[in-house]
């Protein structure tokens, strides 16, 4: 894709997940593109449940946030829930292995703009082949501009917080980012919003939880 592509909302593959690549596996129509990893093992009602550090993300995008983690529910094969419970400021672990779910506003440690909105990531997956999901951490940046609002214009220089939460969270289903125009995991560009799944989110993610 051309490097205009800088605008868009992707997520950084950090060394750890790098690792993943070989195993990814894609679908015959190449509709959707699989990380290789998630959270499939985990017995039904499956919920994984992620805490939202406090500095940089106020109440109102607390609430965008569980909304975007609603998009990808699907009743009992996947649920994203919000856990309220744990306090904390920013993420001190971000792309450490850890045994909880963390999304947080930071510093992303990329000097591609590429990658300059947010970040997904899954450092230690718990099987050897690397198909089970332990974390999966999200980091906003603090060098961007997000725009919490339901409708009304968005600046050209700001991103809508639902739909960048909605592709970060696909990761986290398991899902690559992808070509395919009107997919949540093509990224969303700065001005834009994209909060509805399409076909090939849907066809991904139920592919993984059945």
């Amino acid at each position: 894709m051309e490097r205009n592509m800088s605008k868009y909302v992707k997520h950084v593959m950090m060394i750890s997940i790098v690792t993943l690549v070989s195993t990814t596996a894609t679908c015959p129509s190449d509709a959707f593109e699989l990380t290789g990893s998630s959270w499939a093992h985990l017995t039904k009602p499956r919920e994984v449940k992620f805490f939202v550090c406090s500095k940089g993300i106020d109440a109102e995008a607390r609430k965008r946030i569980r909304e975007a983690a609603d998009v990808w529910s699907n009743g009992d094969k996947i649920k994203f829930s919000i856990d309220e419970t744990k306090e904390c400021e920013i993420n001190e672990n971000f792309n450490k292995c850890q045994k909880i779910n963390v999304i947080d506003r930071g510093p992303i440690a990329t000097t591609d703009p590429f990658y300059r909105a947010a970040a997904a990531t899954s450092p230690c997956p718990i099987s050897e082949d690397k198909k089970k999901l332990r974390n999966c951490d999200i980091r906003l940046s603090d060098k961007v501009k997000f725009s919490t609002t339901l409708v009304g214009p968005i600046a050209g220089d700001t991103y809508d917080l639902l739909s960048a939460m909605i592709h970060e969270f696909g990761h986290c289903v398991g899902l690559k980012d992808l070509s395919t125009s009107d997919s949540v995991m093509n990224g969303v560009e700065e001005g834009q919003r994209k909060r509805t799944l399409a076909k090939d989110d849907k066809d991904g993610r139920d592919s993984l939880y059945k």
